[in-house]
């Protein structure tokens, strides 16, 4: 569902892009297209493949009267939990100059900033996991390697 806002904010210069932000319900929101496009990801590729990374709850399709279109936006949270999913070094680079900057807006206790503790458990657990089983594909990887070695040793 669209809403309609009215608080626009001022465009944050990133490396020649305007990244667009609204204040809705007194959250400081950005547009996810242009956080794409800092992070130079093609205008053409799928966006909704990145949208989706972020939980449902940190999003709004928003539509401010200066916009043709609704889009897409994402609170503070929202924007981190997206670029922590990607991999260019561009993306790196955003993370570190979107952490430092100033926030425009000083009361952000909205509920839709906080991440849920439950679903921070189930990633965190989800990453332990995955680091498990990466960590036994690399010990087979080592085993294979040095049967390899003791062989061309033995061959000598």
């Amino acid at each position: 569902m669209t809403k309609t806002i009215s608080a626009k904010l001022p465009n944050l210069p990133y490396l020649g892009h305007g990244l667009r932000r609204l204040s809705h319900n007194g959250v400081e929101m950005f547009c996810l297209r242009d956080i794409l496009a800092s992070c130079e990801y093609i205008s053409n590729q799928n966006h909704m493949l990145y949208y989706n990374r972020v939980s449902a709850i940190m999003t709004a399709r928003l539509i401010h009267p200066s916009y043709h279109s609704p889009m897409v936006f994402a609170t503070e949270a929202g924007v981190m939990q997206m670029i922590i999913s990607m991999m260019k070094p561009e993306a790196r680079a955003f993370q570190d100059w979107f952490s430092s900057r100033p926030s425009a807006l000083t009361d952000q206790s909205s509920i839709l900033a906080q991440p849920d503790k439950d679903d921070l458990r189930a990633t965190l657990t989800s990453l332990k996991a995955d680091i498990h089983s990466q960590e036994q594909v690399l010990h087979q990887i080592r085993v294979q390697a040095a049967t390899i070695e003791a062989k061309l040793n033995m061959l000598v």
